[in-house]
């Protein structure tokens, strides 16, 4: 009896102190000893159970210490976790009351400035893995500077963003499937859907997709639908209206992003500017539509389909406001006219989402919304 008495608290501050381990640190081992020790936790429960009618001859009454003691060191073990694991997370990007204060807060402020206007665009931390730093396409590879390395690592940032179109730095922490990102911005920053927008060679993704339409046209066979990322059939056309089918040959005969001047990157994201309008009505191109089930509405274009990301939800949310409207055949949209200026706005995010989607690699717009105001600059999302 006084084994299985002992062996009950063992299980339990065993699997305590893996819990609170794993909430800190996450490692692999951490988890798989979390794992084994809960899997033993039942299988001693039910030791408990049976060794209550073994020990029921010798010690009557006394045989159900053993079962006691497990179910009080088990709710201790729960407890323990809970108290435990809100210690170790106390100051770290998982516990935002505690997080962003004193010397913390003026370190990422300092990194956020080091890092804006110098064309970086992400740059990328996880723990074990060498730095990826990114910059905006087109620009000089630079390296960041190992003291903001070490800086963003430290407080265990994987993920850092920067937008210097914006003037905005998010620095993003994983736990547990879940990403707390730290925005933060010179600028006023509005919410998502209320501030005005604008493509920036920021939101360029890589030039070199540019050519790949160019070269590409406005066709693509079924075998080279499953080469490409982009959709020929609505971004060739709308690019050939706008800029000129000599401006796309011209761009067709490049080799390299390099090649293509600055003044020709100007002329294209005016006119991705001018697509993303309300007056391009791209929503009503005749080559996208959507379909209606009984769980959900969903976009899609040329045949496919783009449900569960954020322009679908957008495009369902308009559709309930009727703000968009349905055609007469049923399968194609409408934007109702005399729009508001929020939904105008409303409007040009969802052609943003689309032409996401609709040019590949080419743009990638992204959007920075926050859940809550931190003050000075500061914002926060919580992205479960």
């Amino acid at each position: 009896m006084k084994n299985l008495i002992t062996l009950n608290f063992i299980a339990a501050g065993l699997l305590l102190a893996a819990t609170i381990a794993f909430s800190k640190f996450e490692f692999g081992i951490i988890l798989l000893s979390e794992m084994v020790l809960s899997l033993a936790l039942v299988a001693l429960a039910l030791a408990n159970v049976v060794a209550i009618f073994v020990l029921w001859r010798r010690y009557r009454f006394r045989a159900f210490f053993p079962a006691i003691t497990f179910v009080l060191s088990a709710l201790l073990s729960s407890f323990g976790a809970s108290i435990g694991s809100k210690i170790m997370l106390k100051g770290t990007p998982s516990d935002p009351s505690s997080f962003l204060k004193g010397q913390t807060k003026i370190e990422l402020e300092n990194i956020a400035s080091r890092l804006l206007n110098q064309s970086f665009k992400e740059i990328i931390t996880y723990p074990f893995f060498p730095t990826e730093i990114h910059m905006i396409s087109g620009h000089r590879q630079k390296e960041v500077p190992p003291d903001i390395q070490k800086t963003l690592r430290h407080y265990g940032f994987q993920r850092t963003f920067i937008d210097d179109s914006l003037s905005l730095v998010k620095f993003s922490h994983c736990h547990r499937r879940t990403w707390y990102n730290y925005i933060y911005t010179t600028n006023e920053f509005l919410p998502l859907y209320s501030r005005p927008l604008k493509i920036t060679e920021v939101d360029i993704e890589d030039w070199s997709e540019l050519i790949r339409i160019a070269k590409q046209g406005d066709h693509a066979t079924e075998k080279e639908k499953e080469s490409i990322a982009f959709t020929p059939t609505i971004v060739y056309p709308f690019l050939k209206q706008e800029l000129g089918q000599e401006f796309l040959r011209c761009i067709a005969n490049y080799t390299s992003p390099e090649e293509i001047t600055a003044e020709q990157k100007e002329l294209v994201l005016s006119a991705l500017n001018r697509q993303r309008l309300v007056s391009s009505r791209l929503i009503e191109n005749p080559l996208i539509t959507f379909k209606k089930d009984r769980l959900v509405s969903s976009l899609y274009w040329d045949g496919t389909g783009m449900g569960g990301f954020w322009p679908s939800w957008l495009f369902i949310n308009l559709l309930d406001e009727g703000v968009l409207v349905y055609a007469d055949d049923g399968c194609h949209l409408k934007i109702k006219e005399n729009l508001s200026r929020e939904d105008q706005l409303k409007i040009e995010w969802l052609h943003i989402g689309l032409m996401n989607f609709l040019y590949g690699n080419l743009i990638d717009k992204r959007e920075h919304h926050y859940d809550r105001v931190l003050g000075e600059g500061w914002y926060l999302n919580v992205d479960k």
